[in-house]
């Protein structure tokens, strides 16, 4: 049985193993195909604001060298109301998504419509940026007050007067932040969070959209950048990120582990009525040996019966029919009566009748008389309930019988007891028989541990599916309680 044990305990290490590396490589193919997901997003939506964002500069580039004439007047002339009426109308033709348009010096102080748009110092850099090394196109965000809070804005440099001075004068204008916040809430996956950052501005979040809000703030920037893929949006200081959101990776991860958890205990489970078929295979085995070598005994002794008394009788009677001449009928009829009260104890021994006919306790009653009672043995007290006689079957009161008879057998033999008791009752369902003695108890008594009888004992009772136990009794003695179901 150990070896059967250690089989199957080696067998659940092997599976825990493997079901942890299971658990192992399936998170990382998750991750994987998720980071795919992600790389392919941010590549795409990067790729798709920069083709954005080129078209508009190439559109803005045109737009001042064909109207340079204009904007180089209004540098000059910057309260022309015809003039600037005039670029507004050129404006709405060029630009009609357009939110505001200026132009500004090198400096980046504003000269164009100075009273509805003011620059932040970051801007008036990036506008003096351009101007000295003649940038084409420098993308930046800028949170001015009002409508216009959230906004970015295309730059390209002129010279207004045609000269050679480095000092250009800056064009540009205002695009509305929402259409690529929208851009990015069409191209969000399912439990992925698409930001963008500028990396110019300390990492600073630059947009985002409302499904991705709630995962940056209650994760640091950093962790998420990290855990995430990320794309430089080219000709701007803006990087997209795209993530898992962690509380998902999280949620995979438990339920992986959720799964193989109970795929472990069905595992258990099932080679737990595996190790206890093998132990009842077992028992079954031990305790079939035991009854075979029990009923073999039991054989021995009738037939030992049957040749030392039966049958010497009858041979010494056939002996005497044969070779007396003068045949004493009332001595035969004696010795034949003896053997016929041979056999019938012989046969009452086997199955009594009285077990059929009133019950165990009457059958107890009627052995102990014959065998177990006289000035040798002890005292004792019988009392069974007789309503048990009616839930049992014929088997079951004949194994009873036979369990109760050799726990008795027990007593008197090794116990060294003046008297005991027997008892059966029923309580709640469940039939008990409780034997208790006043004899040496189970510490000095080491028939209890071993012994064919013992063995006997328990293989009936396991055959009955019921609980066999002894203890000591107060103040000395043993106790012996066997409890079965009643339906079973």
């Amino acid at each position: 049985m150990n070896r059967y044990t250690h089989y199957i305990f080696g067998l659940l290490c092997i599976i825990i193993i493997f079901l942890s590396i299971d658990i192992y490589y399936k998170y990382q193919q998750f991750s994987q195909y998720h980071q795919k997901l992600s790389h392919k997003t941010v590549t795409s939506t990067a790729s798709e604001i920069e083709t954005i964002l080129v078209s508009l500069e190439r559109e803005l580039k045109l737009f001042v060298n064909q109207e340079k004439p204009l904007l180089s007047r209004l540098y000059y002339e910057p309260e022309n109301k015809a003039l600037k009426k005039q670029l507004e109308n050129k404006m709405r033709g060029y630009f009609p998504e357009h939110i505001e348009f200026t132009i500004a010096d090198h400096e980046g102080n504003i000269i164009l419509n100075r009273d509805i748009f003011t620059a932040y110092p970051q801007c008036q850099e990036n506008i003096k940026q351009t101007s000295e090394n003649k940038k084409q196109a420098l993308l930046r965000l800028h949170n001015s007050p009002g409508s216009k809070k959230q906004h970015y804005d295309i730059m390209h440099s002129f010279n207004p007067d045609n000269s050679n001075s480095h000092q250009e004068a800056v064009f540009f204008i205002s695009y509305s932040i929402e259409p690529l916040r929208q851009l990015l809430a069409n191209r969000q996956i399912e439990h992925h969070s698409l930001f963008v950052i500028n990396t110019y501005q300390q990492k600073k979040i630059e947009f985002i959209n409302e499904q991705t809000l709630l995962a940056v703030k209650k994760n640091s920037l950093s962790r998420l950048q990290a855990a995430g893929e990320e794309q430089l949006i080219e000709g701007t200081q803006w990087t997209i990120i795209d993530v898992v959101n962690p509380h998902y990776r999280k949620n995979e991860l438990f339920i992986l582990i959720l799964q193989h958890v109970l795929l472990l205990i069905f595992f258990v489970i099932i080679s737990g009525l595996f190790i206890k078929a093998i132990r009842n295979e077992i028992k079954n085995s031990t305790n079939t040996h035991l009854l075979l070598e029990g009923v073999e005994n039991e054989r021995r002794r009738i037939s030992m019966e049957m040749h030392d008394h039966i049958l010497a009788d009858i041979t010494h009677l056939s002996r005497k029919v044969m070779y007396s001449q003068n045949i004493d009928k009332h001595q035969i009829n004696e010795q034949l009566l003896n053997m016929t009260t041979s056999i019938r104890s012989l046969i009452d021994d086997l199955h009594p009748n009285s077990l059929d006919l009133l019950g165990i306790e009457a059958a107890l009653q009627s052995y102990i008389n014959k065998h177990l009672s006289g000035i040798e043995f002890p005292d004792y007290s019988l009392k069974i309930n007789p309503e048990i006689d009616s839930l049992l079957k014929p088997y079951q009161k004949y194994t009873l019988f036979r369990v109760l008879i050799e726990l008795i057998n027990n007593i008197i033999n090794h116990a060294q007891t003046t008297s005991y008791t027997l008892d059966g009752t029923l309580r709640d369902g469940m039939i008990e028989f409780k034997i208790k003695d006043n004899g040496i108890g189970l510490k000095n008594n080491n028939s209890h541990d071993s012994g064919l009888g013992l063995n006997n004992i328990k293989s009936r009772c396991q055959m009955l599916g019921a609980s066999l136990s002894m203890m000591d009794n107060t103040p000395k003695g043993t106790v012996t309680i066997i409890q079965m179901n009643s339906r079973d």
